[in-house]
């Protein structure tokens, strides 16, 4: 895609006019028109401004080989660092919820075979933390799936 055709379809994407993009960077109408038409490119200091209004890299803009901004090297290799970071703890956070069962049903065992009142008070205890822990795992790594989705 092309500079200008980045330029258009950017502006409308935000919903700004011809008239609002200029009174945001600072130039005229018609210079923003030029600018889409590709009569003209702004100039450096411009671009920037450009880069910084649609939260875009220079690389993007100028570049006519990256369709979107997901296209540039660095990007693409960070965007990729960061699923895998997210899978890893997500699956950081399912084995602790299983985890947390395996302890539940441990308290849940010694609860079960408590002989003493002071076995009962503490299996309880035991038993609703670690059903707590296990919750509140398993809501983490629900909320960490959507979050990947």
């Amino acid at each position: 895609m092309k500079f200008c055709e980045k330029l258009i379809q950017l502006r409308k994407q935000k919903g700004y006019s011809q008239e609002s993009l200029a009174e945001k960077l600072d130039v005229s109408r018609q210079a923003i028109s030029r600018w889409e038409n590709g009569e003209t490119t702004p100039d450096m200091s411009v671009l920037i401004k450009l880069c910084e209004v649609y939260s875009i890299s220079a690389d993007y803009l100028i570049r006519d080989d990256y369709e979107k901004e997901d296209d540039i090297p660095v990007i693409k290799r960070k965007n990729e660092e960061i699923i895998e970071v997210r899978q890893k703890n997500s699956n950081l956070l399912l084995f602790s919820a299983i985890m947390f069962v395996f302890v539940s049903l441990c308290a849940l065992m010694s609860l079960i075979t408590a002989q003493s009142d002071m076995q009962v008070i503490i299996g309880a205890i035991w038993l609703g933390a670690s059903i707590i822990a296990t919750c509140f795992r398993f809501r983490l790594y629900i909320k960490e799936k959507r979050r990947e989705d």
